[in-house]
Parts: structure tokens; sequence; C-alpha cells
């Protein structure tokens, strides 16, 4: 019996020193033993950011070529800002760039019209310039075929580099097929800024825009102007323009509107450079676009 209560003493005995040891373990701190974030971009962020880019920028995927090529240069690098510059360059010069921008014009501005649509309209106008009957009107024929061709031009003329993303909405605001949509001075000028910037005109603009389209002198952003034509330059130059460009591809790339430093910074840089592949670039190159 006291032999037993002696083992059963030192049981005890040797399980407190178990149970102590373990809990003086557990409570004991490193200072500044703090574990390294996990900088690693995983293969499925690379991989949904490679396709994503092209469908937001040429409206489809990579091929498996374009797939090979974009991994390459991304993945040994960790998808890091620099190999996302070099994947962006190559993916923008691209000549599909070009078309993709004038679909999305096309579809944003005139319905998504064809271009067979605006080739046979060119031919009507053709027509009609040879018909003598129409004589009293071949001034505004001629002008209206004129706007139908710089339309139609818009494809070429953006691959060879003489118009840019400005140029090409101020065509696709100004032909026969914007005004179809949009009859009358007022749902003219409500179109384009809705369309163009996103927002609806102050009354203040509203009413200087209508007399301006409408041939009355008056002052809309500063400027001064009296045709339909100085709408567009007016509009097309001011600080708005940029600003609504700004937000149009927040909201089309990241869902969301900018912040009051992110649309002051990128429109004031727009502004200035001109680049709209830039600025596009400046949000796809984003972490928050790439999802981590």
């Amino acid at each position: 019996m006291r032999l037993l209560k002696y083992f059963f003493g030192l049981f005890i005995i040797s399980l407190f020193l178990v149970v102590s040891s373990c809990t003086k373990s557990e409570e004991e701190i490193i200072p500044n033993n703090v574990a390294p974030p996990d900088s690693t971009i995983s293969n499925l962020a690379i991989e949904g950011y490679i396709n994503k880019v092209y469908i937001s920028v040429l409206g489809r995927e990579p091929d498996s070529s374009e797939y090979a090529g974009a991994w390459n240069v991304l993945n040994p690098a960790n998808a890091s800002p620099s190999s996302r510059t070099i994947f962006l360059d190559n993916v923008f010069i691209k000549p599909e760039y070009n078309n993709r921008i004038y679909d999305l014009a096309r579809a944003d501005y005139l319905n998504n019209v064809d271009t067979l649509d605006i080739i046979g309209q060119i031919a009507l106008y053709q027509s009609l310039l040879l018909d003598s009957s129409y004589y009293l009107l071949w001034d505004i024929i001629e002008y209206e075929k004129e706007r139908a061709e710089k339309l139609q031009e818009i494809p070429a003329d953006l691959l060879s580099g003489l118009i840019d993303i400005k140029e090409v909405q101020k065509r696709c605001s100004d032909n026969y097929v914007f005004d179809d949509l949009n009859m009358g001075s007022l749902n003219f000028v409500v179109a384009v800024f809705q369309n163009i910037i996103r927002r609806y005109p102050t009354m203040s603009e509203l009413n200087a825009s209508i007399e301006m389209v409408d041939g009355t002198t008056s002052i809309l952003f500063f400027e001064v102007g009296s045709s339909k034509d100085d709408f567009l330059d007016i509009f097309f130059d001011s600080s708005d323009y940029y600003e609504g460009q700004v937000r149009d591809l927040y909201l089309r790339y990241l869902l969301r509107e900018p912040n009051t430093v992110e649309m002051s910074a990128a429109s004031i840089k727009y502004k200035n450079s001109d680049d709209y592949k830039q600025l596009q670039k400046d949000i796809l190159i984003l972490d928050e676009y790439m999802g981590i």
C-alpha cells in the first residue's frame, strides 16, 4: 500500500513538471519575431489577370500562344508592376485594340450600328448627289455624306494614328445615326453629356449648350461658341471631358467611382498627355484590378 502511494506521488509530481514545462514554453515570447507577409501571388491570380486584361482590352480571351507569352513575362517576376507593364504593352500594341475601341463606341453611342448600314447610307448620299431633282439639297446631302464617311473611316484612321479616342468619340457624336437616335437639340446635348462623361448637364450647361447647337452665341465651360461644331470642340477640350473619361474607365474596370485623389491625379495626367492608352494601363496595372 505504501509502495502504491509512493508511485502515485511520483506520477503526480512528473505530471506537474510536464505541464509546467509546456506552459512555460508556450508563454515564451521572442521580441520582434514577426512572421513576414506572404507576397507570393498565386498562379490562379496570374491566370485570371491575363484573361481579364485580354477581355477588357481586346474583347476576347488569349489564345494558347498569347497566354504562354504572358505567363512567361508575369510568373517568373511574381506579377511585379514592371512585369505587368511589359505584359500590358504587349496587349495594347495588337491591331485588334483599335477595332475594340470602335466597337465599344458604336455600342455605347450608336446603338451598335452595323458598318454595312453606314456603307449603304454613303451609297445613298452619292446617288442623291447625282440626281438633279435634289439640286437644292446638295449642300446638305454632301455634309451628311462627309460625316458618314468620317464614321466609316474610323478603324483605318485609328490604325494609322491619324486620330485618337477623342476624335473617335467626336465622330460618333456627329453623324446621322446619333442625330436620329437623339432628335432635337435638347436630346442631342443630353446624350453627349451622358454618353461621354456619364452625367446629366447642369441646367446652365444645358441651356448654354442648346443655344450654341441652335446657332446662338453662348458660353459653355468658360468658352464662347455659336454652332454645333463649336459645342463639340468646347466639350471635348474641357476638364469635364477628361474627368468623365476617368470615371468611365474606373466604372468599367474597377466597378466603382474614383476617389477625389484618384480623379484629380488621373484627369490632370490624361489632359496633359492626351494618352488614353496610358490612362487605361494605369488602372489595369493596379492590384485592385488584379484582385490581390
